[in-house]
């Protein structure tokens, strides 16, 4: 009887000797090559850990000096460039930097100490292959270019005056606890179907860094990549109909996709198969078989998650080892609605604690189970099943932040059920982009659905000019931090059921950006603010936008305050344009930089643009030594009569002065003079001594007339530097009198 042949082909001798596999290259070696095999991966390891006590000497090292040098020399150019005015701010920044990068590399210490007890568990137990050392190479890298990158710290630079302003900043996502209602449609909207541009029955969706969502299309079994924009989507796995064969996928509930490796994990519900598919070469491999496998998830150490429905637990295995019948971390005492057992388990969750949160559909609640824990805890619903805020309805998708409330609040939906953009149909799957908008695989609509996210308004705003509607009821308010029109009641006017308010700006998108406004015109004639309908008070409506034509010193340097003017006897209009910082690049007054542009309208016939033009400058007299004009106010008489009075305030020296302003025949068609004795007003002092005084208006951006003895300013937020009788009087309205009429 001849003897059975048992050889293979040896992969390094390439003989037909005895083989033995090797699970991390699935390759097979004959005995002898098998163990040089074995030394190689060894040797391997050996130098992985050396890189790796490299490394841990280079953190030592920072934690004995943490000071990034590009970050360093910035600073420290800016303080040679300031000399002593600004020694103080270097000293905080560096303070600042130095305690940002001590928790910054105390956190990649923490990771590498992590992966460094990864190393040492294999080294004891001898038990590892390509898989493994391929890990730790790249968690190595990823970590290496993070210490070497500190890309969430940066230094930012704010030009004022003759230095620049620094600070340290660190970086964050956008963070946001609100969602428009109405969703756009980002995947589909087809109808169901088995097209390229349809979907059946989506499950679970994943965005990448791109914002391409993949997505488990569960009834077409297949997974699909939708790419930013896109008018359909790629199928990357499955796609070759219902089946149990290595290309094909029966019923794909969720997915994983690891684009650094080129590989999805899914899982195949349907074939009870846990799958690996590798999308560039279309390698497929089943590493984990007969479980009735929902949803998955990995933690950062790579253990792999899956929730088994029929068993009523979450398991863990360990990377590469899949052999097994894996670690239970979730349930596993039956069916059943205590704490230590859960009743069909769907979504999974883990935080950076390996802590697993469940979505225990059965039982009407998300349960938290700690690593180790031999029961969880319920964190939201619980309360049987219901619509109440303390209560789930079968619970799907689960994501987990930082926020922990004892009952629920509706994001998005909770319109009934529908199709209309402000409604979904059994919602499954959540994902986030990484500008923190939601998206939602609305399950019954056969559609994914974007809701973008909603950034907090700022909790102060900073106004850049005010004026007074005609009727003195009203004070507008333009912001440089926000895209609204504040709307203030006056105590003034007869303002009966007045109410303060907020004007939204046409353009949506513009809603949480900062405007950078710093003037506002008003036509007293009509009631408007120019380009601006006001009329109706809400909504804003734009008229029209035209840019003015100048060029000034510096790309930072602008116009800081607007006047609205008619030529009784031109019957033209004028834009008045106060200079920031005294300076509109004209040299023709060396000696007296205080200027008003003044600016007429015009507009091109071929494409209906239009633009300011100059046409002249005034110059403030002499005597006025503001170093930083930062408002202009002009007070009609019966609208348009001149002469009349203009008033110009100063931001740092919380100052005022009055002059008066005429119209004349030649440009530049205005011309203002100081009244008698070139009165300068100080706002009111407070007395710190009996020689000094201490300002306490602060940072004037606005200023309007309110008659011919009252004049009206607004302050901006106090800076860091200043006297605390600056933030007590910040961001606020404030009424003035002058101490004798000037008017009369």
């Amino acid at each position: 009887m001849a003897m059975a042949n048992n050889k293979t082909l040896c992969f390094k001798c390439n003989e037909d000797k005895i083989t033995y596999p090797c699970k991390g290259c699935s390759n097979e070696f004959c005995f002898t090559d098998l163990a040089e095999h074995k030394q190689i991966l060894n040797d391997e390891l050996h130098i992985i850990i050396h890189e790796y006590n490299e490394f841990k000497q280079r953190i030592n090292e920072q934690k004995q000096n943490p000071q990034n040098d590009l970050l360093m020399k910035q600073i420290n150019q800016w303080e040679t460039d300031s000399i002593e005015i600004i020694q103080q701010k270097a000293k905080d920044c560096r303070e600042a930097v130095i305690k940002l990068l001590q928790k910054f590399i105390n956190d990649i210490e923490k990771k590498f100490n992590d992966l460094s007890e990864q190393i040492k568990q294999i080294h004891k137990e001898n038990e590892f292959n390509e898989i493994n050392l391929s890990y730790l190479t790249n968690q190595l890298v990823e970590i290496t270019e993070e210490l070497n990158n500190p890309s969430k710290i940066s230094v930012k630079e704010d030009s004022q005056s003759c230095i620049n302003e620094i600070s340290i900043i660190l970086s964050k996502k956008p963070e946001f606890n609100k969602w428009k209602q109405n969703a756009i449609t980002v995947a589909i909207g087809n109808g169901r179907g088995q097209g390229s541009n349809q979907l059946n029955w989506p499950a679970r969706i994943f965005i990448d860094k791109k914002k391409s969502i993949f997505i488990a299309d569960s009834e077409n079994h297949r997974i699909i990549e939708w790419k930013c924009n896109a008018k359909e989507g790629q199928i990357i796995a499955g796609g070759n109909g219902q089946g149990h064969r290595m290309d094909q996928l029966n019923w794909p509930t969720d997915m994983i996709v690891d684009q650094q490796n080129h590989s999805i994990i899914i899982a195949d519900l349907g074939n009870r198969r846990v799958l690996r598919w590798l999308n560039q070469n279309r390698n497929q491999k089943i590493i984990i078989e007969n479980i009735d496998c929902c949803c998955l998830a990995m933690d950062k150490h790579g253990f792999l998650y899956v929730s088994d429905r029929s068993m009523n637990t979450v398991r863990r295995w360990k990377m590469g080892e899949y052999n097994n019948e894996g670690i239970v971390v979730a349930g596993g005492n039956g069916i059943g609605d205590q704490l230590n057992q859960l009743n069909y388990p769907r979504f999974i969750f883990v935080d950076k604690e390996q802590s697993v949160y469940v979505s225990d559909q059965n039982n009407h609640r998300v349960m938290k189970w700690k690593k180790d824990a031999k029961e969880g805890t319920i964190v939201a619903g619980g309360n049987g099943r219901g619509g109440n805020l303390n209560q789930l309805s079968c619970p799907q998708g689960v994501i987990v932040d930082d926020v922990g409330k004892e009952e629920g609040e509706i994001v998005v939906g909770g319109n009934g059920r529908g199709n209309q953009s402000n409604q979904l149909n059994g919602p499954r799957g959540l994902s986030f982009d990484d500008e923190g908008n939601l998206y939602v695989a609305d399950w019954s609509n056969h559609r994914i659905e974007k809701y973008s996210g909603i950034a907090k308004l700022p909790n102060d705003f900073e106004t850049s000019d005010i004026v007074l509607r005609r009727d003195g009821q009203v004070i507008y308010a333009v912001f440089d931090n926000s895209y609204h029109i504040g709307a203030f009641c006056t105590s003034l006017g007869q303002s009966q059921g007045c109410t303060d308010r907020l004007l939204a700006w046409p353009d949506a998108s513009l809603a949480t950006k900062k405007s950078q406004f710093e003037g506002m015109i008003y036509n007293p004639v009509d009631d408007t603010l120019i380009f601006i309908d006001l009329k109706d008070a809400t909504p804003i409506r734009a008229l029209e936008s035209c840019m003015i034509n100048w060029n000034f010193t510096s790309d930072n340097k602008g116009i800081e305050g607007l006047e609205f003017v008619s030529h009784t006897t031109s019957a033209r209009t004028y834009l008045l344009a106060l200079c920031e910082a005294n300076d509109c690049n004209d040299q023709s007054k060396p000696d007296n930089k205080g200027r008003i542009l003044v600016l007429e309208k015009e507009k091109a016939t071929f494409n209906n643009s239009c633009s300011w033009e100059h046409v002249g400058t005034l110059y403030l007299p002499s005597s006025v030594h503001f170093q930083d004009d930062s408002a202009i106010s002009i007070q009609y008489q019966h609208l348009t009569r001149f002469p009349t009075y203009i008033a110009v305030s100063s931001q740092e020296m919380s100052q005022i002065w009055v002059g008066r302003i005429e119209e004349i025949s030649k440009a530049p068609f205005f011309s203002i003079t100081s009244l008698q004795n070139n009165i300068i007003y100080d706002l009111p002092r407070f007395p710190k001594t009996a020689k000094t005084c201490t300002i306490q208006y602060c940072n004037i951006e606005g200023i309007t007339w309110q008659d011919n003895n009252q004049i009206i300013l607004a302050s901006d937020a106090a800076k860091d530097d200043q006297p605390t009788l600056c933030t007590n009087k910040e961001q606020s309205v404030h009424y003035f009198s002058f101490p004798q009429n000037l008017l009369n």
